[in-house]
């Protein structure tokens, strides 16, 4: 329903991915016990949030990233198989994201809009 664009269903939108973060934050460890294409369906549900050009909704994405990267600090094997298979990807996909002029456009920086 919401895999087909980044704008239709804004309010469901949002409340979907501040799900998706509240299961990172509160169930993290059931979140590791799943299996990869699971997993893999996670992180990329995390990204396409991030894609998002509400900015509202992109927040939700880039905190729930930061939230999944700061708990896999905790758990070095976890860390060590997450970095293996995705790192490549989740890295290369937020710096598409952050340097889309979609993106960038309603940012400021040091007082000033771009």
């Amino acid at each position: 329903m919401i895999s087909a664009d980044t704008i239709s269903y804004p309010e469901f939108r949002q409340n979907f991915f501040k799900l998706i973060q509240n299961m990172i934050k509160h169930c993290t460890n059931g979140c590791f016990k799943l299996e990869y294409e699971r997993f893999n369906t996670l992180v990329l549900t995390i990204l396409f949030s991030m894609q998002h050009v509400k900015p509202e909704i992109m927040e939700i994405g880039l905190e729930t990233m930061s939230a999944l990267t700061t708990l896999l600090a905790q758990e070095p094997q976890v860390a060590t198989w997450f970095y293996k298979n995705f790192y490549t990807k989740v890295f290369l996909d937020t710096l598409s994201f952050m340097t889309d002029y979609q993106h960038v456009s309603g940012f400021k920086l040091q007082g000033m809009i771009i």
